[in-house]
């Protein structure tokens, strides 16, 4: 199960096709800027530290994140329900 933090809603949340399309923009906007090496690339993590470190798309992250922050600030949350109380360990009212 993924967890929804930051990188993985900047590079792997593939829930929201404005975000996949937002994504799609950037990376090509990337490729056109430099070459990243698939090999160092092995996670969220690293990608982001590729391109942070990399002064030719530095600020094309910076608009993306910006972007990506707008849209996820423009959805509401989903909370998931509670779980619910299993026998034996579910609350007692004393």
């Amino acid at each position: 199960v993924d967890v929804e933090d930051p990188l993985h809603a900047l590079f792997v949340c593939e829930a929201n096709e404005e975000l996949n399309a937002l994504r799609l923009h950037f990376l090509n906007s990337v490729n056109d800027a430099m070459r990243l090496q698939p090999a160092i690339i092995q996670s969220a993590e690293d990608l982001f530290a590729a391109l942070y470190k990399e002064r030719k798309v530095v600020n094309l992250l910076a608009r993306y994140v910006h972007r990506v922050l707008r849209l996820f600030d423009a959805l509401p949350i989903l909370r998931p329900p509670p779980p619910l109380a299993i026998a034996g360990n579910a609350p007692t009212m004393d």
